[in-house]
């Protein structure tokens, strides 16, 4: 329920088109789980070592590419590999704890994630409680966003029903990840 909202994040948001073609590094998309790189333009940007106290490094890496002059971008990956990231609430937890607080770049991009993810997940389906046919407009508008995604990407299909409870679990990742910035341990050391 929370990672297919990477992905729906990525293709509803993202100029994925103008990202790939950019040197600019505040358009750096990347995703670890399948991070693939030229060994000539890893060596020519210092590796692995130029990166390795960062917490959400492949982002780091890509901004690191990007300003040696290589490009790059995310891609659907669905048909050539598979992750499996997490098996229990407390993993997904502690995993996203330890990297949501840097994902949006500071306490005003998190604000900002949180307030996206409360119009798009959490006031639409509170309309349509309340008898609103905007907000039945607004949830469908999202679910149809959220089913494309899950198509493209071979996600849940059954997730996409879910938004405003995945909405309300990743506002709480958010919130504890700021709460628990500098207590959790990742690589030896607090982050």
């Amino acid at each position: 329920m929370i990672q297919p909202l990477l992905q729906w994040s990525w293709i509803s948001s993202v100029p994925l088109a103008i990202a790939k073609r950019s040197s600019n590094p505040s358009f750096a998309v990347a995703n670890g789980q399948f991070f693939a790189v030229k060994k000539s333009a890893l060596m020519k940007s210092g590796g692995y070592s130029s990166i390795k106290a960062e917490v959400l490094d492949d982002m780091q890496m890509a901004r690191v590419l990007l300003r040696n002059k290589f490009k790059g971008t995310v891609g659907n990956g669905a048909l050539i590999a598979q992750c499996h990231m997490y098996s229990s609430w407390s993993e997904l937890r502690n995993g996203y704890a330890k990297s949501l607080w840097k994902g949006f770049g500071g306490v005003f991009g998190s604000i900002i994630a949180i307030a996206l993810l409360v119009l798009t997940g959490i006031i639409p389906i509170v309309s349509v409680a309340l008898g609103s046919s905007l907000g039945w407009f607004a949830f469908e508008a999202v679910l149809i966003s959220r089913l494309i995604s899950a198509k493209i990407t071979r996600a849940n299909l059954f997730d996409s029903l879910l938004h405003p409870i995945s909405s309300v679990l990743l506002i709480y990742l958010i919130i504890y990840s700021w709460l628990m910035r500098g207590r959790i341990q990742w690589k030896g050391r607090a982050v």
